[in-house]
């Protein structure tokens, strides 16, 4: 088998959930995820939209805008001291 066809079967694609207000950059980074061959598991506007599609969607990583509510403001910096 080909190496480049065996590297795309294995390879798992990076689940994202987007957490952004401004809908035209929601957008924009939903699009050059997808490109980048990320797997985009939904976007959020607000704080408790994001922890809802969190819950419900499972992703292995949240790109937040972080002042989109305080309780994430809370939960990013809960995580950064974490690293």
């Amino acid at each position: 088998m080909d190496s480049d066809v065996l590297v795309e079967t294995v390879m798992i694609k990076t689940r994202v959930l987007v957490v952004e207000a401004e809908t035209n950059i929601s957008a924009e980074l939903d699009g050059r995820l997808r490109r980048l061959g990320y797997e985009l598991t939904g976007r959020a506007d607000t704080g408790e939209a994001a922890i809802r599609a969190a819950k419900d969607s499972r992703p292995d990583v949240v790109l937040m805008d972080k002042s989109v509510c305080r309780v994430c403001q809370a939960l990013s910096a809960h995580a950064v001291s974490r690293i």
